[in-house]
């Protein structure tokens, strides 16, 4: 049941993070119920954050509820609010205020302004059910099944059925745990990805993506140029899709055109893995020729 529920609000968390909605802080009490998991620092790998270009090292870490690259906070799946709602008059995740009326119970927005009460149509009474037959002492699927033997006389009352059993109760503890676990797990994903390569976009505006090191080597061979040169970000998309780069959607594109003063960093990053490339290139080549020397 918890798993259904995590993935519900997962897909509720891609949701809104595709509407740009910016992520909550991390609150003392998350921080608190469920402490932090440090990670190791990572020298490689590509991780952009709301369009922006973050050089390494990197260290992933989990903070309450909360995903942190270089204690920039880049998810947040499940709100502190999921497990304890803001009371009356309190602030919520968002900065506002729930609505109380003037005895401190919560404001009925769905109430007339005006003070009258809403029409309802009147429902037309149910026709009464078509009284049975009474001579009719068998139903068609009893005579259907019937056996040789008779039906007998009097058929014993049906059973009520039962009441339904009452939802158990929610164990709040139980899920932060399993939360913490799920998170953690996400985390060391991040991390181990990254120590092979790999390239993350995270955003409030766009759902995470993530491609390999070959996918983020042909986009930071054409970003830079583009990036510099595109006027829009219709511009920028268009000429990513005449470099054959695909993955990146039109509202990746658009955050990332936002910050369009990444591009000196990328530019950088690129002739660093340029110099370290050609370094291993002569490295392979010396130990070729080492090789044939000694046959």
């Amino acid at each position: 049941m918890f798993r259904l529920k995590l993935f519900l609000l997962l897909a509720f968390a891609a949701v809104s993070t595709v509407c740009g909605k910016p992520l909550p802080e991390v609150t003392d009490a998350a921080k608190e119920a469920m402490g932090t998991t440090p990670g190791r620092m990572v020298l490689t790998g590509f991780v952009f954050v709301d369009g922006k270009y973050l050089p390494p090292p990197y260290t992933v870490s989990r903070i309450g509820n909360g995903i942190f690259v270089n204690r920039v906070q880049v998810e947040q799946p499940v709100p502190w609010t999921h497990f304890y709602p803001p009371k009356a008059g309190e602030k919520n995740d968002d900065d506002d205020f729930e609505e109380v009326d003037d005895n401190g119970g919560k404001a009925d927005n769905a109430k007339p302004a005006n003070g009258d009460f809403e029409e309802v149509p009147e429902t037309p009474a149910a026709p009464a059910a078509p009284q049975k037959n009474a001579a009719a002492k068998v139903d068609d699927l009893d005579d259907l099944f019937a056996d040789d033997d008779p039906p007998p006389a009097n058929k014993p009352a049906a059973k009520p059925d039962a009441a339904p059993a009452a939802p158990p109760a929610r164990d709040i503890a139980d899920e932060i745990e399993r939360l913490k676990a799920a998170l953690d797990k996400a985390r060391a994903t991040y991390e181990n990805r990254l120590a092979k390569n790999d390239i993350y976009f995270f955003s409030t505006s766009h759902s995470r993506i993530n491609g390999n090191y070959g996918t983020a080597r042909s986009m930071l061979e054409v970003l830079p140029e583009a990036l510099y040169a595109a006027t829009s970000a219709e511009d920028l998309f268009a000429r990513l899709r005449r470099a054959n780069i695909y993955f990146l959607d039109e509202r990746a594109v658009r955050v990332i055109f936002k910050n369009k003063q990444s591009y000196p960093m990328l530019k950088e990053r690129r002739q660093r893995i340029r110099q370290q490339e050609a370094l291993e290139a002569a490295k392979r080549k010396r130990e070729r020729e080492a090789a044939r020397g000694n046959y």
